[in-house]
């Protein structure tokens, strides 16, 4: 390697390094999961919030006959009333087969009639369990 071929490697190396150091300085910081406490009392870890998450553990513990209710008051568990709004918006309408409780058709001539995240629940959990979750989040069920 010349000397002329080592200045421009040297320089080139420089460059990329610079540029490196440049974007981790200045990229934006992502969330964490970690918040300041309101009480000024240090950062507690706290699970970040994600409606489609929750809502494809909805949609797997009662898509398939049979329900896994311990799996939707998991899934259920730390989501408060705005957060079930945005699992509730998520879920939208999807076919269901409220005779058999799952999402198959049986009958292939007639489609299935599409039924809101209320429905699903209503038809799958037990009459306690869906009351509990209706004193829960009153303004959605």
């Amino acid at each position: 390697m010349t000397p002329k071929e080592k200045k421009y490697l040297t320089i080139g190396v420089s460059a990329v390094a610079g540029i490196s150091v440049l974007i981790l300085l200045t990229r934006k910081k992502t969330e964490t999961g970690t918040y300041s406490e309101p009480t000024g009392n240090g950062t507690v870890n706290a699970p970040t919030f994600n409606a489609v998450t929750v809502m494809n553990k909805l949609l797997n513990a009662m898509k398939t006959t049979g329900t896994d209710e311990a799996a939707i008051f998991k899934a259920l568990t730390n989501v408060n009333q705005t957060q079930f709004g945005q699992v509730v918006k998520a879920f939208g309408i999807r076919q269901y087969n409220s005779t058999m409780g799952n999402q198959i058709n049986y009958f292939p001539v007639y489609q299935l009639p599409y039924v809101n995240l209320k429905g699903w629940l209503e038809n799958e959990l037990s009459d306690e369990n869906y009351s509990s979750l209706q004193k829960k989040y009153p303004n959605y069920l």
